[in-house]
């Protein structure tokens, strides 16, 4: 049983409009963003502050951090409670029913239903009507994947716990963890080598694959096969050729933003979009800065998965993307002639003493919590009096805005002008640098 259904709406160039729609009913638009979480939340926001920014459907956790909390054996633990809880009579029946060789007890379609029905990780968090992307990388802070010894890989969580596991372990977690996408296990190196050590890295992920493809999967959850080879086009066609799955519903891009340059990016993402089957969707794992989004959009990738809303907020930055690159601006080139003194650049410093004063919020036009019920001038106080609840206004504030951004972009390929619309946000960013 397929868990995931992906269909394209629109086209422009490699740029497209998509539904990507899980077992949970859940229906996602692409291009869209997969915010990354720490166990399922951000360091300054709980599960019910992301329910003010509506935009923010899908989510990543990394493996590492369920292997070591909650771990394995308290997740089972966990969904064995849970639907014991909704069927209190299930245990008592099944244990009153009597095997006979005319009658079993468990069809394959009663195992595949129980499995569906786990609550999951997203239960054990409490994320509800979120897609939930299992990754090995963690976006915010780069963590090496090292193959130990031929049967299992080190994983490092966040907190710098490291934990070993094997392949039958790990499809043991994708079964109690139940995500809507998940990858095979792989290995990753910082700084990513190349020539002879590329070669081997790579030859070692495709075994993997191999390895891991023998290995029976849990139907009811969206497998993607991961594309490594670092900087090298010879790498990349050789995963490409010998680590996609033929029965994967989509791909995760690793090994990009690590030291690559902007034209080896470009390259080897149009050789992926050459050789992957239109049908597959694609995610990409990086930094996430807007030029990166813009490109690999073109490129033909819908979901990105990043940190830089999370890096712009640890500085005391503001993002104004809504207002400055709302379509209309952009098209109609107003960009130079933007409202306001403030507001004439897309990261506002608030620590800035012009703020001091001002009874404007922190963005025109910005409709979420942050602007609706505050003052540029609260945020400054609170910027400068390092008060925490500044930390969190300022996060709710740069993920509406980002995630906001991602709907002016499928608005833009919906009136097939994305093309003009990406040329002249970079070109306007590359003046104002």
């Amino acid at each position: 049983m397929d868990s995931l259904s992906f269909k394209i709406i629109k086209t422009e160039s490699k740029t497209r409009i998509s539904i990507l729609k899980t077992t949970k009913n859940l229906e996602i638009e692409c291009p869209n963003f997969i915010y990354p979480t720490r166990r399922g939340s951000h360091n300054h926001l709980t599960p019910d502050n992301l329910e003010l920014i509506p935009e923010i459907k899908c989510l990543s956790i990394g493996v590492g951090d369920i292997i070591t909390k909650p771990g394995i054996s308290t997740l089972k633990k966990y969904n064995e409670y849970i639907l014991q809880k909704k069927n209190p009579n299930k245990q008592k029946n099944e244990t009153e029913k009597t095997t006979t060789l005319d009658q079993p007890t468990n069809t394959n379609k009663d195992k595949e239903t129980e499995i569906i029905n786990k609550p999951g990780i997203a239960s054990f968090y409490a994320l509800k009507n979120k897609l939930i992307f299992l990754t090995l990388r963690d976006p915010f802070l780069f963590q090496m994947t090292v193959p130990s010894i031929k049967n299992s890989v080190v994983i490092t969580s966040y907190e710098g716990s490291s934990v070993k596991i094997s392949a039958q372990d790990y499809n043991t977690l994708i079964t109690e963890a139940n995500p809507d996408i998940w990858t095979n296990l792989y290995s990753e190196q910082l700084p990513m080598p190349t020539g002879k050590k590329l070669m081997k890295l790579t030859a070692k992920n495709n075994q993997w694959a191999k390895n891991f493809s023998t290995v029976p999967k849990p139907k009811q959850t969206g497998f993607f096969s991961i594309i490594e080879g670092g900087s090298e086009i010879k790498q990349r066609q050789n995963s490409i050729s010998q680590s996609v799955d033929k029965n994967c519903e989509g791909i995760v891009i690793g090994s990009l933003f690590l030291g690559e340059t902007a034209c080896q990016r470009q390259e080897i993402l149009g050789i992926i979009n050459e050789k992957i089957q239109e049908d597959k969707p694609k995610i990409l794992i990086g930094d996430g800065q807007i030029t990166d989004v813009l490109e690999a959009i073109e490129a033909g990738v819908d979901l990105f998965c990043g940190f830089f809303p999370e890096f712009v907020s640890e500085l005391k930055l503001v993002l104004n993307l809504t207002d400055l690159f709302s379509l209309e601006n952009v098209l109609k080139g107003d960009l130079s002639k933007f409202k306001g003194e403030f507001y004439k650049e897309y990261l506002i410093n608030i620590c800035d003493p012009k703020f001091r004063d001002s009874l404007k919020p922190l963005v025109q036009g910005c409709n979420c919590f942050t602007c609706q019920n505050h003052k540029s001038c609260y945020l400054y106080h609170l910027a400068n009096s390092h008060e925490m609840t500044f930390d969190v206004l300022i996060t709710i504030h740069n993920l509406w805005q980002f995630s906001n951004f991602f709907v002016m972009i499928r608005e833009a390929i919906k009136i097939g002008k994305f093309t003009e619309y990406k040329k002249l946000i970079l070109d306007y960013l590359e003046e104002n640098q």
